[in-house]
């Protein structure tokens, strides 16, 4: 056998059949790091062993061992618990696991609008990395300073600032009043926030434009803003809307959960569902789809939201990536009684 002293990294890869980019990061320890298979891995330390890489390999599992796991946070709005904070976290603990990272994830309910009152954030030395969900327009202005400090992605929400994971709203907003023309309906409406997000005002001009280019009206009469929380005032303002002389045929209804106050409001006023008005609602709430199984519903695939989020801000931590980085999840339809496509949807998007 040769000896130590003999053998260079370029021995073992040709050993190993890979580069010595290759033996180097794995001999290294950061073999995981750099995503190199573990049947890769194992063959390296096997040539290494074999030429008497021994020490390497000893070297590499002491690291291992010794190493601190990353600690990544989840920030999560209290207002969002429930179904979406279950498929979200499904969606990371199975990228954590599947990937078998050295991560340690937990998760911190929040108030929005009261995102830094968090403890957390007066020693963020523990942390590595930060993932936020369901953040207000204040929470963004204050988290945005600390991307300097601390790898940040942002979770259903974009950001030219911090890096994101999030749907591209102006195209869905286009896309949805073009389904609805498609479907031959002339008048829409929109029910939003008072308090919008950046993606729901992307969707908003989207649907806006979309609705020009095709054909369809769209009057600033027809588009309603309530408060997303409030059960009984979204029933109230929708009643509203549709006591005008002239209504809208069609809606886009910007949060999933907006949609039963919507839909009871309608039957107050003894429109159908969609003889006299289609809904198209934003956000996958299977739950939601149960109780109210008239409702079709668009949105990002909520346990992708957590699988990305993972993914993205692991590149951040081990590429040292300082500048905003975007990934962009293609949306899902989810079509039943309210609104339904005349044709397949994937054809008419094209």
């Amino acid at each position: 056998m040769e000896t130590h002293n003999k053998i260079s990294i370029r021995t073992v890869g040709e050993k190993a059949g890979v580069s010595q980019s290759t033996v180097s990061m794995v001999l290294n320890g950061r073999g995981d790091e750099m995503r190199i298979s573990a049947q890769t891995q194992q063959r390296v330390l096997e040539a290494a062993e074999a030429l008497g890489y021994t020490a390497e390999r000893a070297a590499r599992k002491e690291r291992l061992e010794t190493a601190r796991p990353l600690n990544l946070v989840v920030f999560w709005n209290d207002k969002l618990l429930g179904e979406e904070m279950a498929h979200f976290m499904k969606g990371a603990l199975s990228y954590i696991e599947e990937h078998q990272c050295h991560v340690v994830l937990s998760m911190r309910m929040f108030r929005e609008g009261c995102l830094l009152e968090d403890p957390i954030f007066r020693n963020l030395n523990h942390v590595d990395g930060i993932i936020a969900d369901g953040l207000g327009n204040k929470d963004m202005e204050e988290l945005e300073p600390l991307r300097e400090q601390i790898p940040i992605v942002l979770s259903s929400r974009f950001s030219p600032n911090i890096s994101a994971v999030y749907t591209d709203g102006y195209s869905i907003g286009r896309d949805v009043a073009r389904l609805f023309a498609e479907a031959g309906l002339k008048r829409a409406g929109i029910v939003s926030s008072v308090r919008p997000s950046i993606g729901s005002s992307l969707r908003t001009v989207g649907f806006r434009d979309g609705c020009r280019a095709f054909g369809i009206e769209c009057r600033d009469e027809w588009i309603l803003q309530t408060d997303e929380f409030d059960f009984e005032q979204i029933v109230i303002d929708t009643e509203k809307m549709f006591e005008q002389e002239e209504i809208p045929d069609c809606l886009l209804i910007q949060q999933v959960s907006m949609a039963p106050g919507v839909a009871s409001g309608l039957r107050r006023k003894g429109i159908g569902v969609p003889s006299d008005v289609a809904l198209l609602a934003y956000g996958l709430n299977h739950f939601m789809s149960d109780i109210f199984s008239t409702i079709s519903m668009i949105g990002g695939p909520l346990e992708a939201f957590g699988e990305v989020s993972v993914d993205l801000l692991m590149m951040l931590i081990q590429n040292k990536i300082g500048s905003p980085v975007s990934r962009i999840i293609p949306p899902e339809y989810h079509f039943s009684q309210s609104f339904r496509p005349l044709q397949n949807i994937e054809q008419m998007l094209k």
